[in-house]
């Protein structure tokens, strides 16, 4: 069986010398060897004039092309590690492998030509996990005669082995022994193949700078499998979006977007291709578009120092350093990214390296200029959700930081104001007092003082008197020298008639802040003229009544009717009215009471108010009585606060202050 090097189809009839589907002489496939100029010291000064003059006398077009860019071809006769020929009988040896091919006058290759030349060397990698499970395939070029392949280098980031197969001949296989060059800039890597004879198929690359080569309008070959498809260079000053100079192809040549491989009409590759789309360079591992795409080249012109070069790295080591990490290599990459302002990549990577740092034994000062990037990379990318007001990715991220930087006052004060901005003014207020019991400051107490206002307002505003009182008792307590939060609290109090715990409050908060006084000194008169237009609460005496009632308003919310009973040691109530108050009496303290039933262990409760005609006893202990009991029973316990008789000429009670 031979295979015709003009359309790659196999011929199976023996010793056959025209293949059967083209005609083309079935003989080995030329190439075009590009010659070394050598300085010889040895030529006399007559042929190096004689030489001047040549070279000034030819036309500069014919120059740039056979001067600077004399192409190499490939070798297509091959033998397997067995022995066996893969051509025909007449295939040619290895003395006459390589050779020359017909070109035109301006040394341009047909497409059919640059198939049968560069085909031969396109391989396919398979690469495998570390378990030799498969991962994925890529495509490469053979471009020199140790078997180095071109690719791209990121495919190749999870494997831990790989074997490659030719393009043209399946049949060929071998393995891969590691990369000997990379370049992350633009995505390219020299891998070296296990089994090379002196037969192997390869191709030359560029070694110039394609900008002193190529022009526009120079024409170009690209592959997208095994055959030429005719393109030109648009530009050689093509700057991607990440800034990266590349060779443009033309836009008028339809191509495929998954066209891989680049050569020029001499045969040599320029580089791999990549797609691009709206400015956006499209990734190996992600699907090519189908429309509105151009195609770019990576160059190769600075490889050559580096074919044929020695292994370097396996595919493991490559995985291991770039895909799973050491702490030098993510510290190194995460320090690149601070420095290019990608704060969510760089907290990535550096947290990364961190967690490797013990096991990679890094060095010290390393280690502590790593912790520094990642608080500062926390911090920059916290701005940069603020001011997005992404506050939920904020809080996220201030949360992930703090595992790390948990008695960071500022770590803190971030996730305060974005839980607070996600309206959790509870979870809030408690990151804000951790930042002020790290670091006080003015800044977070105001925030804090004006979140616990606010939330009392609301209460307030929804009818909640006692949600918005225990709201500002607790800010009291968080913040015992905020007099704006005693203020607030002596006007609740001053609206339940509990007019002794407002002056206190507002006593205690002039201390606090004299700026304050003419609000304070303000209310206090408020309070001063209420006392005075209120001398008493009078309750009529019923004539000929068994008890005498009176309304009292429990816990600043709803009133209930009570019976005056100055014999009572403590204020009672039903537990049907507990219930209604929502107190719940499983796991409050008990007392012995002696009623008309017998000696009974009676719940005793703390009521946060009683208030008789705004007469009011705060924080006062209740006894809760079996259900059958129709009223309250208002006590010594808070009559005794206060000054009460009974005028029997008037048939009244009297309750006035002390």
């Amino acid at each position: 069986m031979a295979r015709c090097p003009a359309c790659g189809r196999s011929n199976y009839q023996s010793g056959a010398t025209f293949c059967s589907h083209c005609g083309t002489r079935l003989r080995s496939v030329p190439m075009l060897r590009r010659p070394r100029r050598t300085a010889s010291i040895i030529i006399g000064c007559l042929l190096l004039l004689l030489l001047t003059v040549l070279y000034l006398a030819r036309d500069p077009q014919e120059g740039r092309n056979s001067d600077s860019r004399v192409p190499v071809g490939v070798r297509t006769d091959r033998s397997r590690p067995d022995g066996s020929s893969s051509g025909s009988d007449d295939a040619p040896g290895p003395d006459d492998a390589f050779g020359y091919t017909e070109v035109d006058a301006d040394g341009i290759l047909k497409p059919v030509q640059v198939s049968a030349l560069i085909s031969p060397a396109l391989v396919i990698l398979e690469l495998q996990g570390s378990e030799g499970r498969p991962l994925r395939e890529i495509r490469g070029v053979v471009v020199d005669g140790s078997g180095s392949v071109l690719c791209r280098f990121t495919p190749l980031l999870g494997s831990y082995r790989a074997t490659a197969r030719f393009l043209t001949d399946a049949d060929y296989q071998t393995t891969v022994r590691g990369i000997c060059y990379r370049n992350e800039v633009h995505d390219l890597a020299l891998v070296r193949l296990a089994e090379v004879d002196e037969t192997f198929p390869w191709v030359s690359v560029l070694t110039d700078d394609p900008t002193d080569v190529y022009e526009a309008e120079d024409p170009l070959y690209v592959f997208s499998d095994h055959r030429a498809i005719e393109s030109a260079i648009e530009t050689t000053r093509e700057r991607g979006p990440d800034g990266i100079g590349r060779i443009a192809l033309h836009r008028e040549f339809v191509v495929p977007p998954n066209c891989f491989l680049a050569v020029d009409a001499e045969a040599s590759v320029v580089g791999l291709c990549r797609a691009e789309q709206d400015g956006v360079l499209i990734r190996e591992d992600r699907p090519r578009p189908t429309d509105n795409f151009r195609l770019v080249v990576d160059t190769v012109a600075n490889l050559e120092p580096f074919l044929d070069g020695p292994v370097i790295m396996t595919l493991q080591d490559v995985t291991q350093q770039f895909y799973e990490g050491t702490f030098a290599d993510l510290f190194r990459r995460g320090s690149v990214a601070y420095r290019s302002s990608l704060w969510a990549e760089a907290i990535s990577l550096l947290d990364a390296a961190l967690q490797r740092r013990t096991l990679d034994r890094a060095r010290e000062q390393d280690v502590e200029s790593a912790w520094k990037l990642l608080r500062e990379a926390y911090f920059q990318e916290a701005g940069r959700l603020a001011r997005a007001t992404r506050w939920l990715e904020t809080a996220a991220l201030m949360e992930a930081a703090l595992l790390r930087y948990g008695d960071d006052p500022v770590l803190w004060r971030i996730l305060g104001q974005a839980r607070l901005a996600l309206e959790l003014p509870v979870d809030g207020i408690a990151a804000l007092l951790e930042a002020q019991a790290l670091q006080p400051s003015s800044e977070v107490h105001t925030t804090i003082e004006v979140t616990y206002l606010h939330l009392a307002e609301e209460a307030v505003q929804s009818g909640d008197d006692r949600q918005a009182e225990l709201t500002l008792v607790e800010g009291i307590e968080q913040l015992v020298d905020s007099a704006k939060l005693h203020i607030a609290l002596a006007r609740l109090y001053m609206r339940f008639g509990a007019h002794d715990d407002a002056v206190r409050l507002l006593l205690r908060a002039r201390e606090l802040d004299s700026t304050l006084a003419t609000t304070i000194e303000s209310l206090l008169d408020r309070i001063d003229d209420s006392l005075r237009r209120r001398n008493a609460v009078i309750i009529p005496i019923p004539a000929n009544g068994r008890s005498l009632r009176t309304s009292v308003m429990l816990d600043g919310r709803e009133k209930f009717d009570f019976i005056i009973d100055t014999g009572a040691t403590y204020t009672a109530i039903p537990s049907s009215m507990a219930e209604q108050l929502g107190y719940e009496l499983r796991r409050v303290p008990r007392v012995n009471v002696r009623t008309a039933g017998g000696v009974i262990a009676a719940p005793l409760i703390q009521m946060s108010s009683v208030d008789v005609g705004g007469y009011v006893v705060r924080n006062i202990r209740v006894l809760v009585l079996p259900s059958h009991l129709r009223a309250g029973l208002l006590g010594l316990n808070f009559l005794n606060h206060f000054k009460y008789s009974v005028d029997a000429q008037r048939s009244e009670f009297r309750l006035e202050r002390p």
